[in-house]
């Protein structure tokens, strides 16, 4: 601790005696610190895994057309999903989505409709992404069997239409039906999206509503049920693409592809049976992949390619900066060269003399590390402006602050490395005479 204190009253000595010196190679490292952490701050945060602890299990099949005219497609039929499904047995868990959107509003005539997006699904849905509740639950498992009008709501829809979050047994609208609310989410948005990206919501936030599938058949025209029928003719759609009002039980026997589907697949074995059971289904015009999450989302390009450019640019222009401040501290080194001469030849050795230099280096790294950190707000501030597709998402977590701590303490470490070695290894009676 002696040696410490004596190593900071020297530094403190350097940085009084060369001011602008020590601003400018904090400067140098704290916009390096800044470009860099900026960057990779947002690579982070896009490539974030949505699902922890259960990425790699959680498997969707998809199907590959032989005409390549169609990417790999997550619509399938629902006759097709429930049997996938069933075949898939009990060694997984399961879901069946199907996405929609409309508008939403209550029993009570003075609040307005909300647009909402919402997710048609099975209960098993919420077990399966690990979603939170802040009130109620999810629906029993007759109220899924006879498609009974109940419903899971996000906390914000629920503040939006009733102005409190304790709506459980509360009713709301949709699709000119009424849906009794029997649980509320609490604050949830899965990032990327991975549960549905055929939308192109990577980065959206999670949906509002949340019915039982078979609840789907007694919707109006109002409600839309995303499907696509040009790979699999025979649903039920008006000219525009769009559910027909009164029609919509014909989509459970339709050929239309309409839902997609998810498995937890825990063990290897199990994945290899069920890949064998997806080839025996495909046909002349198409067959099954199955994929897990970190395929899927490194095959759908979630996080653009420019961020990982700017990523290794930002770490390029770091490096860079450290080199620069360790030039500018290698300088003051030899303007300063007598004293370091002297106080080797008083005694001095030289683990004496590199942990006065890194001392200092390290004082400048954090010093640079602390405008570096602020820049870097400044930074993703500036990104959020431009009204990205992932605007909502940009932030600053833990991880990014102890990594930006950690780079200013290796940036002050790098930067003095070279003077602090040059300085322990100097002749000092060679630089006493020199000088």
């Amino acid at each position: 601790m002696t040696h410490v204190g004596y190593y900071l009253e020297l530094a403190w000595r350097s940085y009084r005696r060369n001011p602008w010196l020590t601003l400018s190679v904090v400067l140098t490292l704290a916009i390096g610190i800044g470009t860099s952490m900026t960057a990779l701050a947002l690579l982070h945060i896009l490539s974030a895994d949505p699902i922890p602890g259960k990425s790699t299990t959680l498997f969707q099949p998809r199907r590959v057309y032989a005409d390549a005219t169609h990417s790999p497609h997550t619509m399938i039929d629902f006759q097709e999903a429930r049997a996938l499904l069933d075949a898939a047995g009990e060694f997984s868990r399961g879901t069946i989505l199907a996405e929609g959107f409309g508008a939403a509003s209550t029993t009570e005539s003075q609040m307005s409709p909300q647009s909402a997006s919402v997710l048609h699904t099975t209960r098993s849905f919420f077990t399966l992404f690990n979603v939170p509740f802040l009130l109620g639950a999810s629906w029993s498992e007759n109220a899924e069997n006879t498609g009974e009008h109940v419903s899971v709501i996000s906390k914000p829809l629920a503040i939006k239409l009733f102005g409190r979050a304790s709506v459980v047994g509360e009713s709301l609208r949709y699709g000119g039906t009424l849906f009794r609310i029997v649980g509320v989410l609490d604050d949830w948005r899965q990032t990327p999206r991975v549960y549905n990206l055929a939308a192109g919501g990577e980065f959206m936030k999670a949906d509002d509503i949340f019915t039982p599938i078979k609840a789907v058949r007694d919707l109006d025209a109002s409600a839309f049920v995303l499907f696509d029928c040009d790979v699999a003719p025979g649903a039920v759609a008006d000219d525009r693409g769009q559910s027909v009002s009164g029609h919509n039980d014909k989509l459970f026997q339709s050929t239309c592809g309409w839902t997609s589907m998810w498995l937890e697949i825990p063990t290897a074995g199990e994945v290899a049976r069920f890949r064998s059971l997806l080839a025996q289904r495909g046909g002349s015009t198409y067959s099954y992949v199955l994929e897990n999450v970190p395929t899927i989302l490194q095959k759908a390009q979630v996080v653009p390619t420019d961020v990982r450019v700017y990523s290794l640019l930002g770490v390029g222009f770091l490096l860079l900066c450290i080199l620069s401040a360790s030039g500018a501290l290698l300088g003051q080194f030899f303007r300063h060269g007598f004293e370091t001469g002297l106080r080797r030849a008083l005694g001095a050795s030289s683990r004496d003399i590199r942990g006065q230099f890194l001392v200092e280096s390290l004082l400048i790294g954090a010093a640079g590390g602390l405008i570096g950190l602020g820049l870097t707000y400044v930074g993703l501030a500036s990104v959020r402006e431009l009204g990205t597709a992932f605007t909502e998402i940009i932030r600053m977590d833990r991880t990014m602050l102890l990594a930006t701590l950690l780079s200013s303490i290796a940036s002050g470490l790098l930067a003095g490395l070279l003077p602090a070695w040059r300085a322990s290894h100097i002749d000092p009676g060679l630089q006493i005479r020199t000088n």
